[in-house]
């Protein structure tokens, strides 16, 4: 479902990267502050409506947020074990 957009990694010295990731826009929910992204029957992930990006992918949510590279490491392999198929 959600997949990895893309990883802009810094230039040395910056521990922030740039992570992004785009979810099929049936998927999402728009509420007023907060997006919601449905993962199975009666599950799903609150993520704030400040992470959403502009996109030229039709069809497509695409998130993005500044993190320290461990962390997008973490959220990549969390969306891994989220999302993967069954």
């Amino acid at each position: 479902m959600p997949h990895e957009s893309g990883v802009q990694w810094p230039p040395k010295g910056d521990d922030l990267v740039t992570l992004s990731f785009s979810v099929p826009s049936d998927k999402v929910t728009l509420g007023a502050d907060d997006v919601f992204i449905r993962t199975g029957t009666d599950s799903g992930i609150r993520v704030p409506m400040t992470l959403v990006t502009e996109s030229g992918r039709s069809g497509y949510v695409v998130f993005e947020v500044q993190v320290p590279s461990d962390v997008a490491a973490a959220v990549i392999s969390i969306c891994a074990q989220l999302f993967r198929p069954t």
